[in-house]
């Protein structure tokens, strides 16, 4: 019965810092990164500041599995919510496998911004044509923040759609089936995909979990389960086609989102493009009620 912060200009500043001296003691491999981050909003209460420094190791077993160490000290404060300030040591322990770039499963457990949680993501390719790609992580985070970070990850593949760099995983700068109202979350995001490409086709499947907690007890959790199948035709040397059929649960509430998108693409020159896409999302079934949006968006990308 609340209603949440809406969202506000918010500025984020980061600075990251990396001192690698190589492998010690013959095969030891040591690092140890710096970072600090402050987000400052003009109307809301949900600034933070994070400054974190640590020491991380890798040691190889055999030429392709490798053991992860490390540990540090950290200290998260938020101005106006003294509450969840953590200050303290972080840590973590795992395991690496990396046959080539094509080829990675890496996966940690430690302790970081006061809990302690896993992380991984893997890139397999299982065939020359097909590949599984996976990744899951547990932070906490603001509404925005999720924004600005996911941007900085953000690579574009095409008209409306982008990957995350760091997995190749298809990726969202906002998740449409949660609300975009101001809250500061512990977030929970697993992704699973397997793609397939063989000559002028590539299909893809990918489903997804997320599960936002709101540490201020502002609003309930909210909780999101789906996937989408992505299709891609070359019908030319100069023309793309693609489509996208996407269905997920939200709750509270059982809300239904269904997704649907088709476009075409076609190189005119060297540096300029030109694209039409359809977009269609319906919600049904949300306590806020039924969303329904048709769009049509026509593009000319020229490349510098």
């Amino acid at each position: 019965g609340q209603m949440l912060s809406g969202l506000s200009k918010a500025t984020e500043q980061e600075g990251s810092a990396s001192i690698a001296p190589g492998k010690v003691f013959s095969r030891l491999s040591v690092s140890a990164p710096a970072d600090y981050d402050r987000i400052t909003y003009s109307q809301s209460s949900f600034s933070s500041r994070h400054i974190s420094g640590r020491l991380d190791t890798s040691y190889p077993i055999t030429p392709e599995f490798y053991v992860l160490a490390g540990g540090g000290y950290e200290r998260l404060t938020y101005p106006e919510q003294s509450n969840l300030d953590v200050t303290g040591p972080t840590w973590h322990v795992g395991a690496r496998y990396e046959h080539n770039d094509k080829q990675s499963v890496a996966l940690t457990y430690g302790r970081h911004e006061g809990q302690n949680s896993f992380a991984g993501d893997m890139q397999y390719a299982v065939t020359p044509a097909t590949s599984v790609s996976g990744a899951y992580s547990k932070a906490r985070t603001s509404t925005q923040q999720q924004i600005l970070q996911s941007l900085l990850t953000a690579s574009p593949t095409g008209p409306g759609t982008a990957i995350n760099t760091a997995t190749g995983l298809p990726l969202s700068i906002t998740n449409p089936n949660l609300a975009l109202q101001n809250d500061i979350v512990l977030s929970q995001n697993l992704q699973l995909g397997i793609t397939h490409a063989l000559r002028r086709d590539t299909v893809s499947l990918l489903v997804n979990y997320i599960d936002n907690k709101s540490l201020l007890n502002l609003s309930p959790s909210q909780r999101s389960t789906g996937g989408f199948v992505t299709w891609s035709h070359d019908l030319s040397p100069r023309a793309t086609s693609d489509l996208l059929v996407g269905y997920s649960t939200v709750s509270p509430g059982a809300a239904n989102v269904v997704t649907f998108s088709a476009g075409l693409g076609y190189q005119l020159g060297p540096t300029f493009r030109a694209g039409v896409r359809y977009d269609f999302f319906s919600s049904s079934g949300a306590i806020g009620g039924s969303i329904l949006t048709n769009s049509l968006t026509l593009s000319l990308t020229k490349t510098f």
